[in-house]
């Protein structure tokens, strides 16, 4: 048994009757495997008519996960395929807003994005701003919250971009602009710090004017006077009083204020005297550069913002609040009073004019 064994490696094996028997020097490639088959997903894939995929073949989903990715290639070509979506179906806008809030705004703050880039993103946002503001506010505070983080940020592009983005807001829903307490402290901190930008004098005296634009006392108050007669003997009103008058157009969320005084009914930020001084603070630095460059194709465009922020002057009704308003104001346009002393800003005589307008008397 043993030297069976042994010999066991060099036995010769008996060969049968039609055995084919395998080369030993051939590797057998064949694999075999199963299949897991997802109807239901194949289904929602192929069989639905209304689903809109992009040039790739990607749904609007899809390409709102690539927005989040590293390369920035990937990143710009799921701008170009979700703009090619929407711009084929702009329904889906307002039904996933959800989605691309959060999926477009966070693009803004990103320092790797080219010019091209930011071109595509910005008529991407434009598409996004199509929707009616009722839609749009449940949104805003998120999509507010990324632009005004990169209007803080320290790179110039950035910064410049989250301007323009925030200029669309300003002229796309202003309602909405002017309820935001942080874009008002925002965009005054920015003013007042004089941070470089990449755009022209003329873009950012546009963007003041539409920001101080959407405060305007009339714009801003929708305020319903209504003076009724009440007979205390008998109890009795001259005539009814419907205090929330039925509209097609009313927001749900947007309730009445009752007061008795007209300037408590006012919504503006400039019916608050402190928040006035700051405003005039922050722009009097800018108006007086852009004026001591005397560059006759921006007149109308700081005559245009001095109007703008002499009218805040004019309408603010709660400038008893302060003892010292007139002199804080005042202090607030030195820089402006700097300037009206250079010879050179007298020869023009429409900016000259609204300056000296901006600097009489606001009390």
């Amino acid at each position: 048994k043993k030297k069976e064994k042994k010999n066991a490696a060099f036995k010769k094996t008996k060969l049968k009757v039609g055995k084919i028997l395998k080369k030993t020097n051939t590797t057998d490639s064949t694999i075999e495997s199963r299949k897991v088959v997802l109807i239901t997903q194949l289904e929602e894939q192929s069989g639905s008519s209304t689903a809109v995929y992009s040039y790739r073949g990607l749904s609007l989903e899809n390409l709102c996960s690539q927005l989040g990715h590293y390369s920035k290639n990937v990143r710009k070509n799921a701008i170009v395929g979700a703009k090619q979506i929407l711009t084929s179906a702009p329904n889906l806008i307002e039904a996933h807003l959800r989605t691309i809030i959060p999926a477009f705004a966070r693009l803004i703050s990103l320092t790797d994005t080219d010019a091209a880039t930011h071109s595509q993103l910005k008529s991407l946002l434009e598409l996004v701003c199509t929707v009616p503001p009722m839609s749009m506010s449940p949104h805003f505070p998120l999509f507010v919250a990324h632009i005004l983080r990169g209007l803080t940020h320290s790179h110039d592009s950035v910064r410049s971009f989250a301007l323009t983005v925030i200029h669309l807001l300003l002229d796309t829903y202003p309602s909405l602009c002017r309820d935001s307490t942080d874009i008002f402290q925002t965009i005054v901190h920015f003013l007042a710090a004089n941070r470089k930008t990449n755009h022209s004098t003329r873009v950012l005296l546009d963007f003041v004017a539409s920001f101080l634009r959407i405060y305007d006392e009339d714009a801003a108050v929708a305020s319903h006077c209504v003076e009724v007669r009440l007979r205390a003997e008998e109890g009795v009103l001259s005539h009814a009083i419907d205090l929330c008058p039925p509209s097609l157009n009313l927001d749900p969320f947007h309730f009445p204020v009752l007061t008795t005084s007209s300037a408590g009914a006012s919504s503006s930020l400039f019916t608050s005297p402190e928040t006035l001084l700051n405003l005039v603070q922050a722009l009097s630095p800018l108006v007086a550069r852009v004026a001591l460059e005397n560059d006759r194709n921006l007149g109308e465009h700081i005559v245009r913002v001095l109007a703008l922020m002499r009218r805040g002057v004019d309408r603010q009704p709660n400038k008893f609040m302060l003892a010292d308003f007139e002199e804080r104001y005042v202090k607030a346009c030195d820089p402006i009073v700097k300037a009206t002393k250079v010879h050179s800003l007298k020869e023009n005589k429409k900016v000259f004019a609204a300056i000296s307008e901006l600097l009489s008397s606001p009390v």
